[in-house]
């Protein structure tokens, strides 16, 4: 019968309507409907939702039945094991103290639209079939023999020598291709070339960065930004000075010996032991290193770091605390050299203002988008910005702008049959905003003989090259087996590559050592577990390599150590835990009675 409150039955289980209604808003609100109808929210039809509600019904249906399946392997997750597991997730702690911070959960939750009790069940959901896996892992047979078949590759030694050739290396002969070649080809083939689904966009793309330019940042807030990484060293002759009288004497006796220190006749030491500098109480305090702010002398930090070591000695001056001559003798940036500090300041002052032109502009831009919708010239205009338009970019290869994940999915999740049309505003990076128009939709289709040309004229080049390839390859191999040719020496010769590599362990083998053909080859042989000495041939996806493998050895589990076979056991034990999972969820789903319940809601 009907029910406004239920949807279905599960094994006697009454699904209730707000389970399938809260999965259903949450794909909505978060767009991941997508990933079952290609249109946007504005554009889904009555049945596009119904589909969807079945979707979250699919969804809702599943988690009961684990839910059943773990009751009947008495597998229980508590309210305790939830609360520890969101207590646990690294994005709920505070970053100072590393606790569960419990606003920052309810901060989530209100963000994302999100229930409790939804949340709460999903980790629920996912302790107990993280349950179920170690429950039949502690079943699962990992023997020797499957813990050996791993070891064999994993473990295998073994002594190679390769040259590869590339296929632009190739020095022989290249036979031209002929249109009967091609239209052979087209013939056998035509039923597999299908054109890629293309697009030409127009898209406005705005960046924090282009706000960079509009902000002024003065020359002494650089400068006071720049003495904040700075250490400084210096000498000083200081003299002890409160009342005014005290400070007129000190300034005097230190301008008496300034002109001489300044043209080198007396040195800043011996000033400081002059018999005027000594009159007034002077003294040297020598090799003082600090930073900005260490004195706590507002007047004192001015002079100081007001100098520079093209001109390192200050005018006498007095300041509260006393009366000063300074001479600076070096200078250290906390950040190193070879960093651009006057940029790296300036860009830092600049930020929270870029940010704030940024934020506005984008939200300027949402506004935009609403009031013009699809005329992206007058978007443009207003922001200050550009449209930029591409030609012809495949959307099955991600060509061009569509290689940024969220560019594609604004374009792939458009009714593109109904062109043009556009995107609403997404943000393809961070502190980035875009809106798209796609201005023409070329849907795949079977290729004629004119547009299978070009791609059926690089497959027959690159099928001669690789024959020929191969057989001065074969030919290498027959001359080498026999003693005739060093292949070291004709690769040199020749101007292809080279590898020795002794005692190579395969679970060691670096691929970042190797060019790709040379380490599909290795992983080749190794498969093969060739009887050594052995020649091979290796066609790979950018060349062709001969291998000679000259000592090879199997691997043994005797080779892992304790620990490692113990983790190997295990992973194979997970592995085994996870396809019997698949398995008994799906038999004891064919096996449950799900009777459907009429709803309103789902209709």
């Amino acid at each position: 019968g009907g029910s406004s409150r239920y949807v279905a039955e599960v094994n006697g289980h009454k699904v209730a309507v707000q389970s399938v209604d809260e999965i259903y808003t949450e794909m909505i609100r978060t767009g991941d409907f997508a990933q079952y109808i290609n249109k946007n929210q504005e554009d889904l039809t009555d049945e596009d939702r119904r589909l969807l509600k079945e979707q979250a019904y699919t969804i809702v249906e599943s988690r009961v039945l684990a839910a059943q399946l773990a009751d009947k392997y008495q597998i229980v997750t508590t309210d305790a094991e939830v609360a520890n597991a969101i207590r646990s997730i690294e994005f709920f702690r505070d970053g100072e103290t590393g606790q569960f911070d419990k606003a920052r959960y309810e901060d989530y939750l209100r963000q994302t639209g999100t229930v409790a009790a939804q949340f709460e069940n999903s980790v629920r959901s996912d302790l107990t079939n993280q349950k179920l896996v170690r429950y039949l892992a502690l079943g699962a047979v990992s023997g020797d023999s499957r813990l050996a078949e791993l070891a064999a590759i994993e473990n295998a030694t073994g002594s190679f020598e390769l040259v590869t050739i590339n296929y632009d290396q190739f020095k022989g002969e290249r036979n031209p291709v002929t249109l009967e070649e091609i239209e052979q080809l087209y013939e056998l083939k035509k039923s597999e070339l299908i054109t890629d689904n293309r697009v030409k966009l127009a898209y406005i793309h705005i960046k924090a960065d282009d706000y960079l330019d509009q902000v002024e940042i003065s020359d002494e807030a650089i400068k006071q930004g720049i003495a904040q990484l700075e250490t400084r060293t210096f000498d000083r002759i200081e003299i002890a000075a409160t009342s005014d009288a005290e400070k007129e004497a000190a300034l005097s006796a230190l301008n008496s010996v300034y002109d001489e220190i300044a043209s080198g006749e007396l040195s800043f030491e011996k000033a400081a032991e002059s018999d005027a500098v000594k009159a007034v109480n002077g003294h040297l305090v020598a090799k003082e290193t600090i930073k900005l702010g260490a004195i706590g002398d507002a007047a004192f930090d001015a002079v100081l770091f007001d100098l520079d070591l093209n001109a390192p000695l200050s005018k006498p001056f007095a300041t509260d605390t006393g009366v000063y001559m300074l001479s600076l003798t070096g200078v250290k940036n906390v950040m190193g050299s070879g960093i651009d500090v006057t940029s790296m300041v300036r860009n830092q002052l600049a930020e929270p203002l870029v940010a704030d032109l940024y934020y506005a502009a984008q939200e300027k831009f949402e506004k935009l988008a609403e009031i013009y919708r699809d005329d992206l010239e007058s978007i443009a205009n207003e922001l200050g910005a550009e449209v930029i338009t591409t030609d012809w970019l495949s959307l099955d290869q991600k060509e061009g702008v569509l290689e940024n994940d969220e560019f594609y999915s604004s374009v792939a999740y458009l009714d593109l049959a109904n062109t043009p049309v556009v995107s609403a505003p997404f943000a393809p990076g961070e502190n980035e905003g875009a809106l798209v128009k796609v201005i023409e939709f070329d849907a795949n289709h079977a290729m004629t003989l004119d547009e299978a040309k070009p791609l059926l004229t690089e497959v027959i080049k690159r099928n001669k090259l690789r024959m020929a390839m191969a057989i001065e390859l074969d030919q290498l191999k027959d001359k080498a087996e026999s003693g005739a040719v060093n292949l070291e020496t004709y690769a040199k010769e020749q101007g292809y590559d080279f590898f020795a590599l002794n005692d190579l362990v395969a679970r060691y083998m670096d691929p970042s050592a190797l060019n790709s053909i040379a380490f599909e080859a290795l992983m080749a042989s190794y498969y093969e577990q060739p009887v050594a000495p052995y020649m091979m041939l290796h066609d790979g996806a950018e060349g062709i390599a001969l291998v000679n493998v000259k000592a090879f050895k199997a691997g043994s589990i005797d080779d892992y150590s304790a620990i490692e076979r113990q983790e190997k056991r295990g992973l194979l034990q997970n592995d085994q835990a996870n396809y019997e999972l698949n398995a008994i969820f799906e038999d004891f789903k064919s096996r449950s009675k799900v009777k459907r319940l009429a709803n309103p809601f789902m209709q």
